[in-house]
């Protein structure tokens, strides 16, 4: 059933110190956590991060948010900062089409963190995979690169290199519909309120809000 989830226990700032170490405190009574200017209320349906910031409610898309913060990382790191190198290749089946155009790619794919080799067959062998990637998700990974390069060149595309690291993004960002650990939700819900993301990589807005003015009129307060 879909649910308001509040974090427990609640975590506690200390705004005077430069770095803030939190501390937990179980015996604290409210369901909200408070930091610094604005509180985080919850998460509705596993999807939503609910922020009380001012005189408004702020509505965030966890997934959406994260995802554009990843890729805004990606983005700007060098290429060695980008790539996480495995003791043990994976061997990931394509397809000969598949196959084929990742390994028409290999310059893209080595630029964005990626090193794969033909394995034969249409089996690729995975060496090296972004940094921020979950190795258990790198064979599902290049089911959407593959689309990507694909796509990248279509009008209205991000073009190829943009499409691959969204796709990489997507994969590796906090999972709309299923909970998560509310010290996910701080980073994600700083990035929006400061303005630096606003809409996910291919252009979606990322929150809603409502003013308290408009939920005093809902409720017949005005």
């Amino acid at each position: 059933m879909d649910r308001l989830v509040f974090s427990q226990p609640i975590l506690v700032y200390n705004q005077a110190e430069e770095a803030p170490t939190p501390v937990y405190k179980e015996e604290l009574k409210q369901d909200i956590v408070k930091l610094l200017d604005y509180r985080i209320i919850g998460e509705a349906f596993n999807g939503y991060i609910i922020t009380e910031t001012g005189d408004e409610l702020v509505f965030i898309d966890k997934h959406a948010a994260h995802e554009r913060l990843i890729f805004d990382k990606l983005k700007s790191q060098e290429r060695e900062q980008l790539s996480q190198h495995l003791l043990t290749p994976i061997i990931a089946e394509r397809g000969r089409e598949d196959a084929a155009l990742l390994l028409e790619n290999l310059e893209l794919l080595d630029n964005l963190g990626f090193e794969i080799e033909d394995f034969g067959s249409g089996a690729l062998m995975i060496r090296r995979l972004p940094a921020d990637m979950d190795m258990g998700e790198a064979t599902a990974v290049f089911n959407e690169i593959s689309q990507a390069l694909r796509v990248g060149n279509r009008p209205g595309s991000l073009g190829k290199a943009d499409e691959v690291l969204a796709s990489v993004a997507c994969k590796a960002a906090i999972k709309a519909g299923k909970g998560s650990d509310p010290l996910e939700w701080k980073p994600v819900v700083e990035s929006v309120l400061s303005g630096k993301v606003k809409y996910c990589p291919h252009g979606r807005p990322v929150t809603m809000r409502m003013s308290k003015r408009q939920l005093d009129r809902n409720f017949k307060r005005e």
